[in-house]
């Protein structure tokens, strides 16, 4: 389905925009805190370089699985299960910090 009007791409730009978009703050927060400060730099690299490598591929799979099936579902499927890792992101529950230890 394609946009035939200028109400349906803001609506796209909208529901994107906040959906995409406005999942980046909470991210960076939550690995702030539930992570700390010393592991923050080192897992948002990792984090970058997996999605980044997963932007690339992601559109190709899809083209690839449409053209070999004639449907998005099994691309729509995998979408989903990335939707459910977000709310089990929002789920989890913070850790405790470590004890600090006793000098002998």
């Amino acid at each position: 389905m394609a946009a035939t009007n200028m109400t349906q791409i803001l609506l796209f730009v909208i529901v994107h925009g906040v959906g995409y978009c406005g999942t980046i703050p909470f991210q960076s927060s939550l690995r702030a805190s539930y992570l700390g400060q010393k592991a923050y730099a080192t897992i948002t690299g990792y984090n970058t370089l997996f999605t980044t490598i997963i932007n690339v591929v992601y559109p190709v799979f899809v083209g690839w699985t449409h053209d070999a099936t004639r449907s998005y579902t099994s691309a729509f499927i995998i979408a989903w299960l990335q939707a459910l890792s977000m709310v089990f992101m929002f789920l989890a529950k913070k850790s405790k910090p470590p004890a600090k230890a006793v000098a002998i």
